[in-house]
């Protein structure tokens, strides 16, 4: 009888502890010990308030969970603008079972999650800065002074248009819409008007929920209305997609070809490459080139989020007179500026040190003027930026069309960086689809050494990166497979005969690791859309077009080809516009009643092909 009375009371403990509820207190013991050898050195902990079936991210997608859990959500790289490393801890409320789903986006809901630990540390609070004054650069609730650079000489340039500028800051939530975000707005703002003499009434700012009293910063921050500290409101509205679309339309309006607009973007970036707006909505680079389409006048874009390089390929496929840089390829990370606190975004913050000629973090004067003919161009603000950029990103410059700096037009065609610096490859991608991809060779490949009979396999894309410097521009290879090449190779004289086997392609394609090998090679310029296999080739090419720019008529010298010539035209879109045969060593050319532009002219002859860029002015 004491058996049978200990089995039933041994049995019914059993079942009383398997049916007991795990709490949500234990819940979250358990989630930090399951991860507690992965931890990174600073990270934040948030914890759903209850126990949920499912969570909603931030981008819409939903992850479902086969019984009620109690959640987690780990920031792993909290400096980081959004799309980041992250995790979701699943502990089961009935079994205490657990689950770590990685993700790289937040919960949407995230305003109402409880932030349970943090180890963020500060930097540097106690450094003093500013512009023409002591004190910190920063005041309350870590926003930046609005009265840098009152004293500064104007850096205005006079051209024969107006000149138009819009910032975007959308934040996501209050939880993640960082106060650097404002800040950068701030400090771009202060830039726009007090050195470049930008009227307010034509800069239009959409940051977060706009005008609105409400809480919409990190901590208990309401957007300052005012960016400048002149007392008015530089807010336009919130930002969001109609208020934005708006403003672009009205700007469609009103700019003709000779005003200038000039626009900046940041905050966070999904991994399909949107900007983010207010209330976790997004704008899509294809969405954000349709808002542009049409509008007069050169364009000029600095864009800070994750995922910006995304942006590019859209804009350059709508044939606007637009530059663009932007602070990460379309598949990274951008990051904030740890030597500030971590209170700006690292690129933007030294594009803005060269556009403004002075760094307010150290009150030292900065020039970027690398051609010393007195101003700071896109380019040049550009290369400063990229160089002094630390963070584990990646920045992206493209550019086509004429380019307005005071009463000049500064003409450019496909990237002007890459066709001006052969040394340095890779992050200026442009060929193809490639726009932002991620193409890298492994650092520790010599790429200034002999290259010959040498077969390498890699696993993800390949064409060097931005951390790759040439010493030399004849870094010459053939590839086995698929693989982007990218405006600054040429086809090089040598004996023997050469055989080029590439393809531009697909980003998807290029990672399926096909082998490369490199053998002493190959090429230049080759342009977009522009697919070779298999291709002999004995020596160069060399043809001569003038007068270039031209204003409709130009002349073709073919130099030593010999035989009959094929000349095809193509505009940046590829669609043919002109062909033709020649016999002659010599034709002229008449483009008169195109669109103004670069367009692209192809030469093929018996054993050679070769294209040259012609600019229609």
């Amino acid at each position: 009888m004491k058996r049978l009375l200990y089995w039933v009371l041994f049995s019914l403990a059993v079942c009383l502890n398997a049916n007991a509820a795990v709490d949500i207190s234990t819940a979250e013991t358990k989630a930090l010990n399951n991860v507690s050898s992965s931890l990174p050195s600073e990270y934040v902990l948030y914890r759903c308030t209850k126990a949920v079936n499912s969570v909603t991210l931030s981008n819409g997608d939903v992850m479902s969970l086969s019984s009620k859990c109690w959640v987690f959500f780990l920031d792993d790289e909290p400096y980081a603008n959004w799309g980041h490393k992250c995790r979701y801890i699943f502990v089961s409320q009935s079994s205490g079972t657990i689950t770590v789903k990685s993700s790289k986006t937040y919960p949407k809901d995230i305003d109402s999650w409880a932030q349970r630990k943090s180890t963020l540390k500060k930097r540097n609070s106690t450094s003093t800065n500013g512009a023409n004054a002591t004190g910190n650069l920063f005041g309350s609730n870590d926003l930046i002074r609005t009265d840098l650079f009152v004293n500064f000489a104007s850096k205005e340039i006079q051209g024969p248009g107006k000149k138009y500028a819009v910032i975007i800051s959308g934040g996501g939530s209050q939880s993640y819409n960082h106060p650097r975000y404002w800040n950068d707005c701030s400090l771009m703002y202060q830039i726009l008007t007090r050195l470049y003499k930008y009227s307010p009434s034509n800069i239009y700012t959409y940051i977060a929920d706009g005008t609105s009293t409400g809480l919409d910063i990190h901590g208990t921050i309401s957007s300052p209305v005012d960016l400048d500290g002149n007392g008015t409101t530089d807010i336009n509205g919130a930002a969001l997609y109609n208020p934005i679309n708006t403003c672009f339309s009205n700007l469609r309006n009103i700019m003709n070809d000779e005003d200038e607009l000039f626009i900046f973007t940041t905050d966070h970036g999904s991994e399909d490459g949107d900007l983010v707006l207010w209330n976790n909505t997004y704008l899509s680079p294809a969405n954000f080139a349709n808002m542009l389409t049409g509008i007069k006048g050169s364009i000029s874009i600095m864009m800070e989020q994750c995922f910006s390089g995304a942006f590019i390929k859209n804009l350059s496929d709508n044939g606007l007179k637009v530059s663009i840089a932007t602070a990460a390829r379309k598949d990274e990370s951008s990051w904030a500026y740890g030597t500030l606190d971590y209170l700006l975004n690292e690129f933007s913050f030294h594009w803005s040190c060269a556009m403004a000629g002075y760094n307010v973090a150290t009150n030292q004067t900065v020039n970027a003027d690398t051609n010393n003919d007195g101003m700071v161009s896109m380019e040049e603000a550009f290369i400063y930026a990229e160089s002094h950029d630390n963070a584990g990103e990646y920045p992206q410059y493209w550019a086509l069309g004429g380019i307005a700096y005071g009463n000049t037009v500064d003409y450019r065609s496909i990237s002007n960086y890459m066709s001006q610096k052969v040394g340095k490859l890779g992050q200026y991608e442009f060929l193809g689809d490639s726009y932002g991809c991620d193409f890298s060779l492994p650092e520790q490949l010599d790429l200034t050494g002999s290259l010959s009979n040498t077969t390498r396999s890699y696993t993800s894309g390949w064409v060097l990166n931005s951390k790759h410097v040439i010493n030399t521009s004849t870094i010459n290879y053939t590839a086995k497979g698929k693989i982007s090449l990218k405006k600054g190779f040429k086809y090089t004289k040598g004996s023997g005969t050469r055989k080029l086997h590439a393809v531009i392609d697909h980003c998807p394609t290029l990672r399926s690791g096909n082998i490369i090998e490199y053998t002493d090679v190959i090429a230049e310029d080759i342009q977009p859309k522009v697919y070779f296999i298999d291709t002999e080739i004995e020596e160069a090419a060399t043809i001569t077009l003038y007068p270039n720019p031209t204003d409709g008529v130009f002349n073709i010298l073919f130099g030593n080809e010999e035989g009959e010539k094929i000349v095809t035209i193509t505009d940046v879109s590829g669609k043919i516009i002109y062909t033709n045969n020649f016999d002659d060593n010599s034709a002229e050319i008449d483009l008169s009643g195109n669109a103004q532009g670069v367009y692209f002219v192809r030469v093929t002859s018996n054993n050679s092909s070769v294209v040259q860029q012609i600019i229609l002015k």
